[in-house]
């Protein structure tokens, strides 16, 4: 193996797979927080990516054993760098083309992206990542202000489901309470950072 490299190539090619697995698993598990309609999307693009990955680990494994069963290896032609390369290359190029794809026909979705609920469960986020001091503080003052317009429209529902007692079984409040508290732990974690 070692005389004639197999064993090198191998590992490098299990390497880069290994590395963009674990890229694909660490961007699943960044989103688990998340509670709203970018979560489905978000899913949606990751089962996208892991179909692309998963069809570059068959094909790169199929043509790994062909190119190295029929010795195509060469100093002067087709090299283990060039290999390694275009598995890469090909990739991000069914990665890019799948996601490009998927994003044509979301954009033709009768529901605009502009008119998705705004949800704050992205605070959870907040500690993992690091900011800019500016921008920390303008996270931090948009969550303030935010609270604020919240707090202002929780005590107005309450208002209007006390003059309307139909409005009770409307989630709305539920909703917003969740939100507040999602903004209370926004600024929590961005007074830590």
């Amino acid at each position: 193996l070692v005389k004639f490299s197999w064993l090198h190539i191998n590992s490098a090619v299990a390497g880069v797979l290994s590395v963009l697995l674990s890229a694909l698993c660490y961007r699943w598990w960044a989103v688990m927080d998340i509670k709203s309609e970018a979560r489905r999307i978000w899913n949606s693009l990751h089962q996208i990516q892991m179909i692309s990955f998963l069809v570059t680990f068959s094909a790169s494994l199929y043509f790994l054993d062909f190119v190295q069963l029929n010795g195509l290896f060469s100093e002067h032609g087709f090299n283990r760098v060039q290999f390694l390369a275009a598995l890469l290359a090909g990739y991000y190029a069914l990665n890019f083309l799948m996601m490009s794809v998927f994003g044509h026909f979301y954009f033709h979705r009768k529901i605009e992206p502009q008119h998705l609920q705004v949800y704050f469960s992205t605070a959870n986020w907040i500690l993992r990542f690091r900011f800019k001091r500016e921008v920390n503080e303008t996270l931090r003052k948009k969550a303030e202000t935010e609270i604020v317009k919240h707090q202002d429209h929780l005590k107005n529902f309450i208002d209007l489901k006390t003059s309307s007692p139909g409005l009770a079984t409307l989630p709305i409040e539920n909703v917003l309470l969740s939100e507040i508290d999602h903004l209370k732990e926004a600024i929590l974690r961005f007074s830590k950072v």
